[in-house]
Parts: structure tokens; C-alpha cells; sequence
């Protein structure tokens, strides 16, 4: 399981059995976890991320004249989360097994995607409006893409129509958004 650490300023801090303490990145072979007061535990082999700023995403892409496959981020990262990333069985440190399952992620406290970026329309949005992601749980964050980028979820436009409730995905730009059948009778606006 391909997980890594990037603490910041190189700086770790070493506890006992073998746990550790530092604020920086952890990566997996798709998702990117930015935050502070990480720690491992060598015991149970998880990390406990207590303060994610962002979980961003790497998606594979193939140039259409090359063929040649190469990485890329997803425009859209998750914000103020935090969770557990289990790395692999405890019985397995050494992964002698291969168990696609791990690494797992476990976002406690769900997760927030927001749109208030510059970039976006100029910066107009502010925070209420967002896609809010409940608590979920996603497995093999090392594996195949398409399962581990799709979320639950509902959208908040900060009261300029009702909120929405569809599964928030990759979209053909590498951005995140969604489909939506708008019904028949309308939305009322900024009722």
C-alpha cells in the first residue's frame, strides 16, 4: 500500500512504540491529505488526521495522441475534514498480504467542497455556498479511481434556490460537480 508522509519542515516527532507526530502531507496513490496534527500509530498502523485543511485528488490521464499515461489533480479538493486512514491490517505491517482494501480512509466528520476560490467566477461565492459531504468511509485509495471519487452529498447555494441533493463526481474537466434534472414547476429563487 503506497502510502507516504511529507511532514513539514522535515520535522517529525517520535513517541513511544513507534508513533509519531507531525503536521505536513500524506499521500496515497490518489487521494492527498494537507493538514496538521497528524499522528501514527504503530500499533493499530493508522494515522489519525486530526486537522485536514484539504484532501485533493489525483486522477490518471492519457494523452489522446501518445497514449502516454501521466497524473493529474482534480481541480476541487475537500475541505475541513478529519479521519482515519488505516494503512493496512495491524497484522500486516510488512504487507506480506495484499489486501486491496487498505489503504482505507474514514472521514468522521464528513467533508466540505467549496467554491469560494478566485478562480471561480471571480471569487463571488463565500462559504455558504458549498457541496457538503456527510460522514463516509472509502476503501483501496491506492486503487481504481472511478470508486473512490464519487460522494454523497447535498449542495447549498446559500439561499439563491433549494438545496440539492446529488452525488457529487469527477466531471469531464477533472473539476467536481453534478447532474441535476431541474423539476418541471421550477425552483423558486431565494425563497
Amino acid at each position: 500500500n503506497d502510502v507516504k508522509y511529507y511532514p513539514n519542515d522535515r520535522k517529525i516527532i517520535f513517541q513511544r512504540n513507534r508513533d509519531m507526530l507531525f503536521d505536513g502531507k500524506v499521500t496515497t496513490n490518489n487521494y492527498i491529505f494537507n493538514g496538521r496534527d497528524f499522528h501514527f500509530n504503530y500499533d493499530t498502523f493508522h494515522l489519525e488526521l486530526i486537522h485536514i485543511d484539504s484532501i485533493e485528488f489525483s486522477v490518471e490521464v492519457t494523452d489522446s495522441i501518445t497514449g502516454e499515461k501521466t497524473r493529474e489533480k482534480v481541480d476541487n479538493k475537500l475541505s475541513y475534514s478529519k479521519g482515519t486512514l488505516t494503512i493496512d491490517e495491524a497484522n500486516n505491517k510488512s504487507g506480506i498480504k495484499n489486501n486491496p482494501r487498505y489503504p482505507h480512509f474514514d472521514a468522521n466528520h464528513g467533508a466540505s467542497v467549496l467554491f469560494n476560490k478566485s478562480d471561480v467566477l471571480g471569487g463571488v461565492y463565500d462559504t455558504t455556498f458549498r457541496y457538503q459531504i456527510p460522514p463516509f468511509a472509502v476503501d483501496s485509495l491506492s486503487g481504481d479511481m472511478e470508486s473512490t471519487l464519487s460522494f454523497d452529498g447535498e449542495f447549498y447555494s446559500g439561499g439563491v434556490f433549494p438545496n440539492i441533493k446529488e452525488p457529487l463526481e469527477v466531471q469531464g474537466d477533472r473539476g467536481f460537480g453534478f447532474i441535476h434534472e431541474v423539476p418541471e414547476e421550477g425552483y423558486p429563487l431565494y425563497g
